[in-house]
């Protein structure tokens, strides 16, 4: 991902604390380059670092990352050659007018313009860098904060509402009857022992009529309809 270039480079941004020769900082050229992330250079840079090596040392220095603490990190100087096979490299769409602006810079350095050994872009990075850490941290704790509101919202609704309440079929009445039925059957009077014969005839136990279990309405109607006079059915 890159963004437009956001300035130039200057021959105030070359670092000539290092053997004497001039070098720019990654994160500057990133920066430069477009990259959203100028850190994401130096993977370009570990990527190559064997060519990289045939134009000179690549140099590095610990640095620290965040204004909080924190792991340093390790930041590369590099040379002319060293930073524009990285625009090469980089492949953005600023890549070919910031490789002449380096050739443009370090060419001016050659021929003895002032030179500052200022770091003063290299801070404004590194606090742009941290900024930027920080407004992700600010992105991910309005996250956590939503999250945990929609869950605190779900949980007054739960309490608040009653749950649903199940309605009652035909087939439920029909059960209960059926079991209430059967209690009286087995209640020892003997008109009602004519229906036990019957259910069992047809392949109910003794516990399973006591139970009302699967003996449907139907049946026991089918039996009072049969004409039998041993049994009446109360409701």
């Amino acid at each position: 991902m890159t963004q437009a270039t956001s300035s130039t480079i200057t021959t105030s941004d070359l670092n000539t604390k290092i053997d004497g020769e001039p070098r720019v900082l990654d994160v500057l050229l990133g920066a430069r380059l477009g990259m959203a992330a100028p850190r994401n250079l130096r993977t370009k840079i570990k990527e190559n670092a064997s060519e990289l090596a045939l134009y000179g040392k690549v140099c590095t220095e610990t640095m620290q990352t965040s204004m909080h603490g924190g792991r340093p990190g390790v930041a590369y100087y590099l040379n002319e050659p060293q930073a524009l096979l990285l625009c090469m490299f980089a492949n953005t769409p600023a890549a070919a007018s910031v490789r002449k602006m380096l050739i443009d810079v370090f060419m001016a350095f050659r021929h003895g313009s002032t030179v500052t050994n200022s770091i003063d872009s290299e801070i404004q990075i590194m606090r742009q860098m941290v900024r930027d850490s920080s407004r992700r941290a600010v992105d991910y704790a309005e996250d956590v904060i939503r999250l945990h509101d929609a869950i605190q919202d779900i949980a007054r609704r739960c309490l608040r509402e009653p749950l649903p309440v199940r309605v009652k079929t035909s087939d439920d009445v029909e059960a209960e009857w059926a079991k209430v039925e059967a209690a009286r059957v087995l209640t020892g009077s003997e008109k009602n022992q004519s229906l036990v014969q019957f259910l069992v005839a047809r392949g109910w136990t003794r516990m399973e009529i006591a139970r009302g279990q699967g003996i449907p309405y139907s049946t026991v109607a089918a039996y009072a309809r049969s004409g039998s006079t041993a049994l009446a059915l109360t409701h």
